[in-house]
């Protein structure tokens, strides 16, 4: 986690354009180590440039009746707090106590509100299940986030566990050894295909032509994604000089055009769940809920 709202991004930028050169040129051969070089010039010019917070995570339970002017009243008693705390003059303990009483006004009506909306969208047809979400809600009772896996007759409820037991079906699911021969010979011609573009077709060679600075800066423009495993968010990429965005174009381009990827880019931090809905906190079986192979028709 960043400091962006205290980033010095005049630091950020002149350190990157200073450093950048010193990078050595991306090839086929080095891709993985050039890149992980050029993250970590992003990451070290960023602690020093913007700083990186302690990423503090306080566990408040989610209920429906919180709102922006209550989170705002909040923010006023607190400071009322702090400025009673260093004068202690009875002006300012008088604000304090006005400050505590509208928090607890706005939040008693807000509970209210939330209970009201909850009570007038039931009835004697509702689910039973819908009510007890919806009581759990106002409660702010957070939910099991546990997965749990019955392997070889053993419970496992690590994450590491499930992630690795559902990477393995998902790869005995999609091997060569469930698909027939034939299937196997057509799709062969996918693995390595005949490339029919036309270098006399102006139209088919810029498909396959370099990326250009303008298509890149476009692209940033319209990104708004969260940052992967490198921690490095857009915002980052945004602010880079000039000599940085090429060389960032550079490594695109080497990519694009000898299809060559880093290690660290074949990894995420999520499996994506293509087995359906999981509900937390159920038992799952590996007879019952994975089948060893796919039928394929």
């Amino acid at each position: 986690m960043w400091k962006i709202k205290n980033a010095n991004w005049n630091l950020f930028s002149s350190t990157l354009e200073v450093n950048t050169p010193f990078l050595p040129p991306s090839s086929r051969t080095s891709i993985t180590t050039d890149v992980a070089n050029f993250t970590a010039l992003i990451q070290d010019t960023a602690k020093i440039s913007i700083g990186e917070s302690l990423n503090k995570i306080t566990h408040r339970p989610r209920v429906p009746w919180w709102n922006d002017d209550i989170k705002k009243s909040i923010q006023i008693k607190n400071k009322a707090l702090k400025t009673f705390q260093t004068s202690k003059t009875q002006e300012d303990f008088i604000t304090l106590k006005r400050c505590k009483a509208r928090t607890r006004f706005l939040v008693k009506n807000s509970k209210a509100s939330s209970w009201k909306n909850f009570v007038s969208s039931i009835h004697n047809q509702t689910d039973s299940s819908i009510v007890w979400k919806k009581i759990k809600s106002i409660k702010g009772t957070n939910r099991s986030n546990v997965i749990n896996l019955l392997i070889d007759s053993k419970l496992s409820t690590s994450s590491y566990d499930v992630a690795n037991f559902l990477g393995r079906i998902i790869h005995e699911n999609s091997c060569n050894a469930n698909y027939d021969q034939d299937f196997l010979n057509y799709s062969q011609c996918y693995v390595d295909p005949v490339n029919s573009v036309d270098p006399l077709d102006s139209q088919q060679s810029l498909l396959n032509s370099p990326l250009k600075i303008e298509e890149l800066e476009d692209a940033l423009h319209n990104c708004k994604s969260k940052s992967g495993p490198d921690g490095i968010p857009y915002s980052f990429i945004k602010n880079f000089p000039k000599n940085t965005l090429n060389h960032l174009l550079a490594i695109y381009n080497l990519i694009w055009n000898s299809n060559v990827f880093p290690e660290s880019w074949k990894h995420g931090d999520s499996l994506i769940w293509i087995f359906g809905k999981f509900n937390r906190g159920s038992l799952y079986t590996l007879e019952k809920n994975f089948p060893k192979k796919l039928t394929i028709s």
